[in-house]
């Protein structure tokens, strides 16, 4: 289809403002780029200045399907497109206030889209400041126990700035993730266990003092196993924890809980 000329019919579509039903074609256009954005080799001819203008314009106007595709999409092209960085700086405020005040569905989705597309310690500090630990909070608290995957992920994402955990806890963080202790779903347990032990590098006393008596020996042993979590977030865990552990490493902690 690409081959084909997919991309040029997919940009007027996508920037069509008038006429018969623009609208839902512009949604159509989108549901084509979310479709095509799953074919790895193709994901670098996708995102063209045209069709990142249409993105922008239905990620700050459309309709919340919209939305959600979009936040989809960008996840699949992430690191395969020019101007990435300056576009999802243009949607980053968006993304967060979707957050907030979106559906279920879509507060999931964006977790995820920060998770995956803020990766700088700029993007980490700023959300945390304009309110990202307090709505993942409220995800994980309005939800069951055993959905809370992407909320324990970002709140570790967070964690590799080093002068963000202390804020975390001083909002509670550490009452949180304890509280997933007892989840039925092993992969839950087991990314709180790692959440709190990258807690506990910055004040083993809190979390020690939250976590229940019965569960504290999971914070004496090694759990992290990448095959746990897949694909999809085992790199990046590990990722994230060598980075919080050559934090507080640079800091002149003594470190040993993750060997």
């Amino acid at each position: 289809m690409v081959g084909q000329g997919a991309v040029p019919l997919v940009e007027k579509g996508i920037t069509m403002m008038s006429g018969h039903a623009n609208q839902a074609i512009r949604e159509k256009a989108l549901y084509v780029l979310g479709y095509l954005s799953k074919i790895e080799s193709v994901r670098n001819k996708l995102c063209t200045p045209i069709t990142l203008d249409g993105i922008y314009h239905e990620f700050t106007t459309g309709t919340m399907a919209s939305k959600c595709t979009i936040m989809q999409l960008l996840m699949n092209v992430h690191g395969h497109y020019k101007g990435q960085r300056e576009f999802v700086l243009r949607i980053r405020d968006d993304i967060l206030h979707l957050l907030k005040t979106g559906p279920w569905n879509a507060q999931n989705l964006a977790i995820k889209c920060i998770t995956v597309l803020y990766r700088e310690d700029e993007d980490r500090w700023h959300m945390v400041q304009h309110g990202l630990v307090e709505a993942v909070f409220s995800v994980i608290q309005s939800k069951g126990q055993d959905l809370q995957e992407v909320p324990l992920v970002c709140l570790l994402h967070l964690c590799v700035h080093p002068d963000i955990p202390p804020i975390m806890l001083n909002m509670g963080c550490g009452k949180v993730a304890a509280a997933l202790l007892k989840a039925e779903d092993k992969i839950i347990r087991e990314l709180a266990v790692v959440l709190l032990k990258a807690l506990l590098l910055y004040n083993s006393f809190e979390i020690e003092r939250v976590t229940p008596k019965d569960m504290s020996y999971l914070l004496k042993r090694d759990i992290y196993n990448p095959q746990l979590f897949g694909a999809e977030y085992g790199g990046l865990i590990q990722e994230f924890l060598q980075t919080i552990v050559e934090n507080r490493r640079d800091q002149d902690y003594l470190i040993n809980l993750f060997f």
